[in-house]
């Protein structure tokens, strides 16, 4: 029921904050999301219209400027949008963890009602304990296997435990009123004796001295006899104590929960031949409504569902670091390759504005033909476009060192931004030198991203190699 009553309005509310978000942005453009989800940008959208208005934040400027050089001018890799794609992951994870726990809380108040028959005995078990809730107070029911033939039951046991007056009154005032548990102890330590306990009726008075007095009638009393035998080598010794247990002292409610279920206890006793045990639906002129205890399944799996909208949440910023760590890589493994392009196009006799766009025209043929973008081709390119709108070459390679971000590329823009400032003297060699140098980087890292790779396939091989193992000795094993 709680379960419900949390998940159903939360359901409820996600479902009301999507169709308001619908009717507010329905007729926006937000693009194409991953696998269906920009069918929950216009409620992401809502929610980031709603931080803002509250002065709540979640945009980072190193997260901003990482998106933006990752973005290769797609428009769907700016915080916006990337902020759209976290909160609509965290909205279907909530929402799915609501109409789950929703359901889930729907069958366990299915489960949890009462046959009108009662409770049904076990066909294989020798018992069955039911959790039962009469008025919202939990009771533990026992129902035994149904018997087809009628048996004598119960034995007397035998005279059993007394306590040594001195010791085992525990909270007790004396032994002829006894409510609460008494303290048996199995030796005297001062006199080296054992001592051995019996019981007369152990489901009153256990050998742990634990009173089991729930179940009787507030006026009742039962009389024990308890029997300790105090041994010491070869002689035992012999006393009989008789003890009185009472009834708990209750309050009213705690007083009719303990008459119900002594009542259900003789219920079930009288009832053993029956298909099931009825349950009253009046008992002391008070009426009683019933549900079975249910699992707490339910509530691990909102848990689990609010934790996995954390995660989503928190995690889409790992990815982007990820993903920064790849654009370097793949920036370095190019780096090699577009030096040695300048310093033969250069060395031609073009100048380096021209073969910059040389360049950038030959990878935009590349792409057409469905080649995939390159990050550091990209940033070229941005560069050829800024200074074919004006801006000064000196700027233009300043900044394509600054939004790389690399160190190589900070290099070769602060070298080309120093060629036309002093002139091309001495830059064929410089870049010469540099397109070796990067080339052999390149092969250092290619070698590490090989040693990489053959670790992180160390782990498949181990479990493929326990396999082989298995199938060998397996059959070896069982011929034995």
């Amino acid at each position: 029921m709680v379960l419900l009553l949390l998940c159903g309005p939360m359901a409820l509310l996600l479902l009301v904050l999507w169709g308001y978000g619908k009717k507010k942005h329905g007729n926006s453009s937000f693009g194409s999301g991953e696998g269906g989800l920009e069918r929950f940008y216009p409620v992401a959208a809502e929610v980031l219209r709603f931080l803002a208005a509250h002065g709540i934040s979640l945009s980072k400027s190193s997260r901003k400027r990482d998106l933006r050089r990752l973005s290769l001018g797609n428009k769907e890799e700016t915080e916006f949008f990337y902020n759209l794609k976290r909160i609509s992951y965290v909205y279907l994870v909530l929402f799915v963890t609501a109409i789950l726990g929703s359901l889930y809380g729907v069958s366990m108040m299915m489960e949890g009602r009462v046959s009108k028959e009662g409770l049904f005995r076990p066909l294989q078990e020798e018992t069955t304990n039911y959790e039962l809730y009469a008025n919202g107070n939990r009771l533990d029911v026992s129902v035994r296997k149904r018997e087809y033939t009628l048996e004598e039951t119960m034995e007397s046991f035998r005279l059993a435990e007394e306590e040594l007056p001195s010791l085992i009154l525990g909270d007790n005032p004396s032994l002829d009123e006894v409510r609460q548990d008494l303290v048996l102890p199995d030796q005297l330590e001062q006199y080296g004796i054992e001592i051995h306990w019996m019981s007369s009726d152990p489901e009153v008075l256990g050998l742990d001295g634990h009173v089991e007095n729930r179940l009787m009638a507030p006026a009742e009393a039962k009389r024990v006899e308890l029997l300790a035998t105090l041994s010491y080598g070869e002689y035992d010794y012999a006393i009989e104590y008789s003890v009185q247990i009472l009834s708990p002292l209750y309050e009213r409610e705690e007083a009719f929960l303990a008459s119900l279920e002594r009542y259900l206890k003789e219920q079930e006793e009288a009832s053993i031949h029956e298909e099931a045990l009825a349950l009253p639906e009046m008992f002391q002129e008070e009426g009683i409504s019933y549900r079975l205890g249910t699992t707490k399944d339910g509530y691990l799996m909102v848990a689990l569902g609010l934790s996995c909208a954390v995660a989503i949440f928190l995690g889409m910023d790992a990815d982007v670091k990820k993903r920064m760590k790849e654009r370097k890589e793949q920036m370095l493994l190019d780096y090699s390759e577009i030096v040695s392009k300048l310093n033969i196009l250069s060395g031609a006799g073009m100048s380096i504005r021209s073969a910059w766009g040389k360049i950038v025209q030959d990878y935009e043929k590349q792409c057409s033909l469905g080649k995939e973008n390159r990050y550091a081709y990209e940033e070229m390119k941005l560069t050829y476009y800024e200074m074919q709108g004006g801006i000064s070459e000196t700027k233009a390679y300043a900044d394509f060192g600054k939004r790389c971000n690399v160190h190589e590329y900070l290099k070769l823009g602060a070298l080309l931004e120093q060629n036309v400032k002093k002139g091309a003297k001495g830059l064929a060699r410089m870049l010469q030198e540099e397109a070796f140098q990067a080339f052999e980087n390149r092969k250092r890292l290619a070698k590490k991203l090989g040693e990489e790779a053959g670790t992180k396939l160390l782990i498949p091989m181990i479990l493929m190699l326990g396999i082989v193992m298995a199938i060998v000795m397996i059959p070896a094993l069982q011929a034995f």
